[in-house]
């Protein structure tokens, strides 16, 4: 009775951890109106959202971001890291629990026909026949009881981990969405400049035509054709200038969204492109700051060095931990019989001599 209340004592250290009482800190966001507690802590799930499709409002913006999210490497690569974590914290939170093997042997010795002819002689001596020895084992390589909670502290730490990086697979996907949008308008803007441009050098030109021809009637000097020349390939530097700007919008829209992409989707200019951007509301709550993934990423991640100090402090007490903990019985039997093994389910024949089960050997250190 002594023991198992021993055991029980042991157990129940083992739930509790040595980690500091988490607080988290207050953030420095004043509230957008007196109203109300700004001080009050609030849940992820209570706070203020917007969604990109709120804010951007053109159908043709919503697609290239449905394409993006569904195309880009950034993301692929994020879920990646988030599925590397969840496995890390599994490996992390199987350590507490022990590890159990299982072996089974069977050994066959003797003659069947030395025994086979004897029995045809009617001595009835079945001595010298086949023997068969079967044996099966546990054993528990090694365990550590966690008095101190140092396997649930790192447990912890590898959990908020796991969140951190789900968040920071979030911040990508925000980042991503922000880039489409800014590539998008930026094309617009550029739409716009190389218009100007065009019409700009079209004038300059048609700016020097005229000047030749009145140069030609003896009515302009040739300073007025050479700078009408000179304004003329200035614009044309502009326009060449703005072509590229463009070309590189557009491959930086198809980086971003990791396909080619429709002439339809993007705009014709800045105009085509204004009011698709809605107003964010004057009385929106500044709480929705605390819905930004990085922002939650980083507390997680202080959460993970939090459970880290328990694990540390616990680290300054020695354990228990039980090595080569094993249990293996033995069966002898000089039947012939065929005998079935099977995984989970133990088989036995009519033994005329068995062996007592080899005792169990634990060492705590």
């Amino acid at each position: 009775m002594r023991r198992f209340g021993a055991l029980l004592a042991i157990l129940a250290a083992g739930c509790t951890t040595m980690e500091p009482k988490y607080v988290r800190p207050d953030p420095a966001v004043p509230a957008s109106w007196p109203a109300g507690d700004p001080g009050l802590a609030r849940a992820e799930a209570g706070l203020p959202a917007l969604t990109y499709k709120q804010v951007f409002t053109d159908p043709r913006l919503q697609t290239l971001i449905e394409k993006g999210l569904a195309n880009n490497r950034d993301l692929q690569a994020a879920a990646a890291n988030i599925a590397a974590a969840r496995e890390q914290y599994r490996i992390q939170r199987a350590q507490q629990f022990p590890q159990l093997g299982a072996a089974g042997d069977v050994t066959v010795s003797g003659d069947r026909s030395s025994g086979s002819s004897s029995s045809g002689s009617g001595s009835g001596n079945n001595s010298s026949g086949v023997r068969a020895q079967y044996e099966a084992g546990l054993n528990v390589p090694s365990f550590e009881v966690d008095l101190f909670g140092r396997l649930r502290s790192l447990t912890h730490a590898q959990l908020n981990q796991y969140f951190a990086t789900e968040a920071g697979a979030r911040a990508t996907r925000l980042a991503l969405v922000a880039n489409i949008a800014n590539a998008w308008l930026d094309y617009a803007a550029d739409s716009s400049l190389l218009r100007i441009s065009t019409e700009t050098a079209s004038s300059a030109a048609k700016s020097v035509q005229l000047t030749r021809i009145r140069l030609d009637g003896g009515v302009a000097p040739r300073t007025d054709l050479d700078q009408a020349e000179q304004i003329m390939d200035a614009a044309q530097a502009d326009l060449a200038r703005e072509k590229t700007q463009v070309a590189q919008d557009v491959n930086a829209l198809q980086l971003l969204v990791g396909a080619p992409i429709d002439q339809a989707l993007l705009p014709t200019s800045i105009d085509d492109a204004f009011g698709t951007i809605a107003p964010v509301s004057p009385g929106l709550d500044s709480y929705v700051l605390l819905r930004r993934p990085d922002v939650i990423q980083s507390e997680y991640q202080l959460r993970a060095a939090n459970a880290n100090i328990g694990a540390a402090r616990a680290a300054c007490f020695r354990g228990l931990r039980s090595r080569d903990c094993s249990a293996s019985p033995a069966v002898h039997s000089s039947s012939c019989s065929p005998v079935a093994l099977s995984a989970g389910a133990r088989a036995r024949t009519p033994a005329t001599r068995s062996s007592r089960p080899a005792p169990v050997t634990r060492t705590f250190v």
